[in-house]
């Protein structure tokens, strides 16, 4: 499939490459002039990444302008060159993907060896649109104290955006300007990744494509970790002219690579029942504390294969919880079940037996309660190659498996799995002239299985009742619902194996 789709994703990414250098890349400008703000032509700029040391120049035009297109978000080193004045070298100049960096020189006249060194990086404006947006880099997101740890504490930080209860009708958590949650659109390292597949609200319900690809309870963590993110754009409105597939946000996200330091970091966070007081519904009800474990952790390796040259960043990140759920529901009464009819006991006992007060018309109230299981597992790897100081390629894997348990009765147990492997290159063939491409193929999907509280039923307690009205036994891994007025519906079996890929 990707073969037969390679000679038209060339034509596009060279026809195109203006625009996705805007969607992706950023830019260091100015203007060289002497000591009388005359111009200086043909003085030699180079353009360093202080982290990886990639390296880009150019030469000054006939006004003294120049321009070095397609950077990478990062703080960069700037050195200015001519035969009669002294070396002019600017550290610090910090630029992201939203604002580019204007930095003009005034040279001094001297000898090319001597060298005026200036520390510290211009105010960023971006003057190319009206858009608006928040931009958190690496920076920011290893300082801010982020609730859970998760990328959504970082959504948060942007004005309009508000954070809706997740469901697993529902699971694009937050809205936009007033924007349903599926219209967001998201991007990695510039490819997209609205691919998720997840069970719908009720059973024998199925969506995915509009939303990003999540983990099974929710989470954006299976999209890019918080130890593996270098920098997190979101624009709320009067986006530009590259954004035009979803009408909602345009949240770009781009992955860390290493650098020429070898660095690392570990992380783990808990929570425990010991410190948590009990459920008051199961206080009442005279149950003790259900079992509550939170298990949250992380490590992240990255560093030089080969300096200047090849670098690589390796990510993990572990989430294991039970997290304890106590509900009252109204069941058949025992005088109900004794009264009942024949054919309608299998039905009946499908129901848990009550343990509280009667509540009237054949009903009674029934108090239970469970430890839910979760949990997903994220890992990644990026590499790094600078071919050439005008050709750099990059490619990174992921893969996350996820699992967890939802609702009460019926419970269903939901597995949601993503694999993502994103390949570029990018040549600059010219300070203004910049080919781009992009290759991805990702997969996602989802299994789930339905059964009635598995804390007091097996698993098929759904059988006698099939035997009894279809008299076709063993159906056990077939979806079957019936509903009872009054009192709940009865959900049993595998709505199967849902899957989509994207290239």
């Amino acid at each position: 499939m990707i073969s037969a789709r390679l000679p038209a994703a060339l034509l596009i990414c060279l026809a195109g490459g203006g625009a996705l250098r805007a969607q992706q890349y950023t830019h260091i400008s100015g203007v060289i002039v002497d000591a009388s703000t005359s111009s200086v032509p043909d003085a030699v700029v180079s353009v360093v990444d202080e982290d990886t040391g990639f390296h880009h120049a150019t030469l000054s035009k006939p006004d003294g302008g120049y321009l070095i297109s397609s950077l990478q978000t990062g703080v960069y080193k700037i050195t200015v060159r001519k035969i009669g004045f002294r070396t002019m070298i600017r550290f610090g100049i910090r630029v992201n993907e939203t604002h580019p960096a204007r930095v003009d020189f005034k040279l001094v006249v001297g000898s090319l060896q001597e060298a005026i060194t200036v520390e510290g990086s211009p105010q960023l404006l971006n003057s190319d649109n009206a858009a608006v947006g928040t931009v958190v880099g690496a920076g920011q997101i290893e300082r801010l104290p982020l609730n859970g740890g998760a990328l959504l504490g970082l959504l948060e930080q942007t004005p309009g955006l508000i954070v809706t209860p997740a469901t697993r009708g529902e699971a694009g958590q937050f809205t936009v300007d007033g924007q349903r949650p599926n219209t967001h659109y998201f991007t990695v390292d510039g490819v997209s990744v609205n691919s998720g597949v997840s069970g719908g609200g009720s059973a024998a319900e199925a969506t995915g494509g509009s939303l990003p690809g999540m983990t099974a309870f929710g989470s954006l963590d299976s999209l890019v970790s918080v130890g593996a993110l270098q920098e997190m754009r979101v624009q709320t409105s009067t986006t530009g002219a590259e954004f035009g597939r979803l009408p909602g946000a345009q949240i770009s996200l781009t992955s860390l690579s290493g650098s020429n330091e070898l660095h690392g970091s570990l992380a783990d966070s808990f929570r425990n029942d010991a410190l948590d007081a009990n459920d008051w519904f199961a206080n009442q009800h005279g149950d003790g504390r259900a079992p509550l474990r939170l298990q949250d952790f992380s490590a992240a390796l990255g560093g030089p294969l080969w300096r200047n040259r090849t670098f690589f960043f390796a990510s993990y990140e572990g989430l294991r919880m039970q997290q304890p759920f106590v509900w009252n529901v109204p069941v058949p009464s025992l005088a109900s079940r004794d009264s009942s009819l024949p054919w309608a006991e299998p039905l009946l006992s499908m129901f848990p037996a009550p343990n509280g007060p009667e509540l009237g018309k054949g009903l009674a109230e029934w108090t239970g309660g469970i430890s839910r299981p979760a949990r997903f597992d994220v890992g990644a790897l990026r590499l790094d190659q600078a071919f050439t100081s005008q050709l750099t390629g990059f490619a990174r894997y992921s893969d996350t498996p996820s699992s967890t348990q939802y609702g009460s009765d019926p419970i269903n147990s939901l597995g949601i799995g993503s694999r993502s492997i994103t390949g570029g290159l990018t040549l600059r063939a010219k300070p203004t002239l910049v080919f781009d491409l992009r290759l991805n193929a990702s997969s996602a999907n989802a299994t789930s299985v339905w059964r009635q509280n598995g804390a007091t039923l097996p698993d098929c307690a759904i059988e006698p009742a099939t035997e009894q009205f279809l008299h076709s036994p063993g159906i056990c891994d077939y979806l079957v619902r019936f509903s009872i007025a009054g009192v709940g519906q009865v959900v049993s079996g595998s709505e199967g194996w849902h899957s989509q890929s994207q290239y």
